[in-house]
Parts: C-alpha cells; structure tokens; sequence
C-alpha cells in the first residue's frame, strides 16, 4: 500500500484526496500501518509549504510506524 501525502502552499495536508487536520494525521497513518505493516508514504510539497509543517507530518508517519518515507519531486521550468 502507498500513502499519496500533499501539502499545499496554504500548508493544508491531504491524505489521497481528504483533507486531514494535522491534529488527525497520526492516526490516519496508524490505520494504514494497521491494514498493511510495509505501507509506503510518498510526500509531496508545494515550494511554498513551511519547513515546519513537512517536519510534523513526517514526525506524526514516524510516530505511527511509518518507516518508508519517500519524497516527491518535480523539475523546476526549464529543467531537463
């Protein structure tokens, strides 16, 4: 299983397509490590995110167990 993990520039986190309120992000990653203990966590953040918002949410994956975190990226315009 992959968790697909957004963060806006308006630092809101999406767990897929839902909405999650940082409050209720490590018990969303719980529940995934429940149903599948190798569950992989693929996050991706818009440039304008706060440092401190991709820092709790992979605090609250690890809390949770999550230990295959990965990052998303995208080239930059006018990169190859």
């Amino acid at each position: 299983m992959t968790l697909q993990v957004s963060i806006t520039g308006e630092n809101l986190v999406y767990v897929g397509n839902d909405t999650v309120d940082r409050n209720g992000l490590e018990q969303k990653f719980r529940e995934a490590v429940a149903q599948d203990a190798n569950v992989e966590m693929h996050l991706k953040a818009d440039r304008n995110t706060r440092y401190e918002t991709v820092a709790e949410t992979m605090s609250a994956a690890r809390r949770a167990g999550l230990t295959k975190i990965g990052f998303v990226t995208q080239p930059g315009e006018g990169q190859p």
